[in-house]
């Protein structure tokens, strides 16, 4: 057995439990929904994210977020019926299943044989500070009351709870259970006014829904009806009896055996057992300007919806296009006169001959559509037929449209909102993409290699595209690469499998889901889902949106609002932010945590803003003030007559006195000597000398520098190479040198560069290889060492001559003493004759 679900938005069925076989899978609880298998499910209910399930003997619980099931009540072997254990409580045949607004649980169920209970009862389970407890008879045996074949049921928000049973609807209310509709005879009355609602003959009622005005609406099942009662009227909303196979108005449409009903503020959407007549319009009935729903198709193709919501039909066999007002529901034609000869350019719409059209797409309020190897368009401005694209005999690139050879065009048209339209030409196997506004048309991606057919659709920056296999889904991404996105060789149905790794048959086309961010993959016999499961810290339908901190890099406070997110837990602050999430930041090159920022004297607020405390001033609260005034404002400060010292404190002029120097002792009699302003010092040095402020800055005051442009710091002492601050020795210079000076890296012996980025590598004991920075560089490199290396060979070179004739020369010396002294011994001892 299964339960399926029907996805309005995009009609899609889907099944939400059950595996088809009716049998409990009690010895496995905990089990996926896909693994587990039901016995005869006949109540639905929906409590905080999960769905009830109503069965044969117990009810199930399924977690629609992690698809587990378990039991909330209920047990096969129990002989309890009534139990403070809700799981060794005993059910039958749970025919319906109500979740009140105190989170209390009501079953409806049927004859419980095994216990030889021969009535019915109404049961509750408490729910006890979100704890399921208790279950005990409301209605029927063991409570108030007696019900017979009771079937639904509906709870009201004044907590009353209506139930159908037999000849008669019921209400129980305070403890009290009364009929408040029906009369005990099998046949039902007729529409009109009655006194009373019982009054009124009811046959077999089952499905129930009350209104917030207390008007019941309900189905005859033996009636094939759906009625309404207000108290003293009794109306048929849809009363098959009077009508046959015609499908008219609602009130005149034929079912039979409705088994259940929804009702939303606009619609009731009804289950029938089945269909007792099957409608099947005879030959050649074309059903215009009548009911669609009596029309006969031949070859629909495509369909589209227009902005009104209206449903436009694409009919190769009838060559027309045809239309569904949405609201009426009548069929009318909109284009083809019946003959598959395409018409000429400025022909009407109902005059013109279509060619078996396939496609079918809106933009500015005209309709696009294709016919074998044409795309045509309705212009709004004349309502009559054009040829956009096709017909020429050209295939070069950047051509008007109608300049174009192609051949039978594909099962899609897309139109972005800036009027561009994609399709696949089946016979170059390419996207095309034709610009509305120039009329120009170009291959998509013409230098990537990849072959298209029959379908593609843009998804973000992606096209998306089918093969010629019809067995895989390729990707031409934003870069122009093309990947496979899904499908595998081979012939295994698996599921739940990675897309590349899974076998597709026929893909005919994909969607989008923005609401679920999935796909949905539609195959010859199969719809499916495909979705991205991302690696830890990336989101996003492709993964491709990193999380910094617990928020999506598309979040606006991401990195505080001060960076972007471009890898998971990776913040690239802005200028002026710094931290793992751009959390610190600074003031003129101290941290706005530092006791040094803003000289000391105020708040660093923002980066590079001084928020000043009072009787401090400028950029960096480097100015004390003297009764309002700067201390460099010198002509007014002190009342012109003295130096400011510090906050509010005047270093007066000789003759002047009072604490602005305003008092003049010996105004009149002799000039007063204007006072020398003390020379001040900052961290020891007099503001005077060359190297204060580490030679970057004034000192305006004891203590606070006003730096030069690019230096920062209490000192001035920090500067900036290549955007990061000298003090950050681990990163500064490629975290192989020192920043002395603005943007100019000082390197260790080992590296080279403008930030020392590149480094010599040694290989033996030896041999030394340079990784040169760049070609140019090493042109520099080897044309300025190569003429040092032989200057240098050359001195080396006439240096070693210089020496060996040296020593030559000192040879000779030695030798000629040598001889010298040889001789006049030979003289001594040899007198002249």
């Amino acid at each position: 057995m299964r339960v399926r679900k029907v996805d309005l938005i995009n009609n899609i069925v889907s099944t939400v439990f059950g595996t088809g076989y009716s049998e409990y899978s009690i010895s496995t609880p905990g089990l996926a929904v896909s693994k587990s298998t039901f016995l005869s499910p006949t109540a639905l209910a929906w409590w905080k994210g999960k769905l009830l399930v109503g069965e044969s003997y117990a009810i199930r619980q399924i977690d629609m977020t992690t698809g587990i099931v378990s039991f909330l009540a209920g047990s096969t072997n129990s002989m309890h019926l009534d139990d403070p254990d809700p799981s060794l409580a005993r059910f039958s045949n749970i025919l319906c299943l109500h979740v009140a607004s105190n989170d209390d649980i009501y079953d409806h169920q049927g004859n419980i044989l095994a216990l030889d209970q021969s009535h019915s009862r109404v049961r509750k389970i408490t729910n006890n500070n979100g704890v399921f407890t208790t279950v005990n008879t409301l209605v029927g045996v063991g409570g108030v009351g007696n019900l017979m074949q009771p079937y639904k049921m509906s709870y009201t928000s004044n907590g009353d709870l209506y139930i159908t049973h037999q000849f008669y609807i019921s209400k129980y209310s305070g403890g009290v259970l009364s009929d408040v509709v029906g009369n005990g005879q099998y046949v039902a009355t007729d529409d009109g006014t009655y006194s009373s609602g019982t009054s009124v003959g009811v046959s077999f009622p089952t499905g129930i829904s009350v209104d917030s005005n207390g008007a019941i609406y309900f189905v005859e099942a033996f009636g094939s009806k759906i009625r309404k009662f207000n108290g003293t009227s009794l109306s048929s909303i849809i009363d098959s009896s009077k009508i046959y196979v015609n499908m008219n108005p609602a009130n005149r449409s034929f079912v039979s055996g409705v088994r259940g009903k929804v009702m939303t503020k606009k619609e009731i959407f009804i289950i029938v057992k089945c269909n007792v007549a099957n409608y099947i319009a005879p030959a050649g009935a074309d059903g215009l300007n009548g009911p669609a729903v009596l029309a006969r198709f031949n070859g629909v193709a495509n369909v589209a919806l227009d902005d009104n919501g209206d449903l436009y039909i694409a009919e190769s066999g009838h060559y027309s296009i045809k239309k569904v007002t949405i609201s009426t529901g009548v069929l009318t034609l909109v284009a083809g006169d019946g003959s598959f000869s395409n018409c000429p350019d400025g022909t009407s719409p109902l005059s013109c001959g279509l060619n078996f059209p396939r496609t079918l797409a809106f933009y500015n309020e005209e309709l696009y559509f294709s016919v074998n190897n044409l795309i045509r368009k309705i212009s709004r401005t004349d309502n009559k037929v054009y040829t956009v694209v096709g017909g020429g005999s050209s295939t070069a690139e950047n051509i008007n449209g109608t300049q174009l050879l192609i051949g039978i065009i594909g099962s899609t048209l897309e139109i972005t909102s800036n009027g561009l339209l994609y399709f696949v030409d089946n016979l170059s196997n390419r996207i095309k993409v034709y610009d509305i506004n120039t009329q120009k048309v170009n291959t998509f991606a013409n230098t990537a290699s990849y072959t298209a057919y029959n379908w593609a659709l843009l998804i973000g920056n992606d096209m998306y595209f089918g093969t010629t296999s019809l067995d895989f889904i390729s990707k031409i991404a934003a870069d122009g690469s093309v990947t496979n996105v899904a499908g595998s060789y081979g012939t295994s149905r698996q599921e739940n499998s990675k897309a590349t790794e899974t076998p597709l048959s026929g893909v005919q086309g994909i969607l989008w889901s923005p609401q679920r961010q999935e796909f949905i993959t539609f195959e010859e016999t199969r719809i499916r889902r495909m979705y991205s499961v991302c690696a830890t810290g990336w989101t996003g339908p492709f993964c491709d949106i990193p999380i910094c901190w617990n928020k999506l890099a598309t979040n606006s406070s991401v990195c505080s609002g001060h960076g972007n997110c471009t890898a998971p837990n990776t913040c690239s602050c802005i200028q002026g932010y710094s931290s793992l999430e751009c959390t610190d930041y600074t003031c003129y090159g101290l941290r706005s945590t530092d006791t040094n920022v803003c000289s000391g004297n105020g708040d660093c607020s923002s980066p590079d803003n001084c928020t000043c405390r009072p009787k401090y001033m400028g950029d960096r609260c480097q100015e004390y003030t003297c009764f309002g005034l700067s201390m460099l404002d010198h002509a007014n400060v002190c009342n012109g007559k003295g130096f400011c010292l510090t906050t509010d404190v005047c270093l007066c002029s000789p003759g002047y006195s009072g604490l602005n120097c305003s008092n003049c002792t010996n105004c009149g009699t002799s000039p007063n000597q204007p006072v020398t302003p003390p020379i001040v010092q900052c961290f020891g040095i007099n503001s005077t000398e060359g190297h204060v402020c580490s030679g970057h800055g004034n000192c305006s005051s004891s203590d606070n520098c006003t730096c030069e442009t690019n230096f920062y710091g209490s000192n001035c002492s920090v500067t900036l190479c290549f955007g990061v601050f000298s003090n950050e020795s681990s990163t500064v210079c490629s975290g192989n040198g020192t920043c002395n000076e603005f943007n100019s890296c000082t390197c260790h012996s080992n590296n080279y560069g403008n930030r020392c980025e590149y480094y010599f590598v040694h290989t033996g004991n030896n041999s030394t290889q340079i990784n040169p920075p760049n070609p140019s560089q090493s042109l520099t490199f080897l044309w300025f060492i190569l003429p040092l290396g032989l200057i240098l060979i050359g001195i080396a070179v006439i240096c070693c001559l210089v020496v060996i004739v040296l020593k030559l020369k000192k040879m000779r010396n030695a030798k000629r003493k040598d001889h010298d002294s040889k001789e006049k011994e030979l003289n001594t001892v040899i007198p002249n004759c």
